[in-house]
């Protein structure tokens, strides 16, 4: 659904480090992944934020976008 949703989409930067998950408040490795793309002419910036468990598994994953008008269009498509 994403990818036909999304037009150009591509991850533009990253960080890592450690923060607290949502979840249970434990601190865990964390990595947010910047990304741009296009949705019904709208230019999206967003994140994805990234927690993993011990093991290396995805513990917690959050997408977060901008601005109002497409997150708008993003519910639209």
């Amino acid at each position: 659904v994403l990818l036909r949703t999304f037009e150009d989409f591509r991850y533009v930067g990253e960080f890592a480090g450690s923060s607290q998950t949502s979840a249970d408040g434990t601190e865990a490795p964390s990595a947010v992944l910047l990304f741009r793309a296009t949705v019904a002419g709208k230019e999206i910036h967003g994140i994805d934020l990234v927690h993993l468990a011990e093991d290396g598994r995805i513990k917690e994953f959050t997408v977060m976008v901008r601005p109002a008008s497409a997150v708008q269009a993003l519910g639209e498509a």
